[in-house]
């Protein structure tokens, strides 16, 4: 039986200012996905901080790349099944912005799913 990846983990950490995105990224998602099974190879993959394949946006007559790189990309059996983006606590994960990005990830990391897992 997997162990809790939070048995130790004080939440009230979370309230502190100084508890940001970095450590959200290693206090809470990196031990849940560790407990769930993924790894950097194998059928349960998780990649970090993959560049996704964005088109490119014109300004005028300029032609510019846009970067969009989520925290983690997580895979089974090679296939991309979801795409994780930390955000520090005090942040409004609901924002326009926020799921504007959350969208914009789901498209380019999976085309095929018919469905966006946020209410877009």
């Amino acid at each position: 039986m997997a162990t809790n990846p939070f048995a130790n983990f004080q939440f009230a950490a979370l309230d502190d200012p100084a508890f940001g995105e970095d450590a959200v990224r290693e206090e809470v998602i990196a031990p849940l996905l560790r407990a769930l099974g993924y790894t950097p190879s194998g059928r349960y993959q998780v990649i970090r901080s993959k560049r996704l394949n964005h088109p490119y946006v014109h300004l005028g007559s300029k032609r510019k790349r846009v970067d969009i790189i989520p925290d983690y990309t997580l895979l089974i059996d090679g296939r991309a099944v979801m795409v994780l983006d930390a955000k520090a606590p005090s942040e409004d994960a609901s924002s326009a912005a926020h799921l504007g990005q959350a969208y914009t990830f789901w498209k380019r990391s999976a085309p095929q799913a018919r469905r966006c897992p946020i209410d877009c």
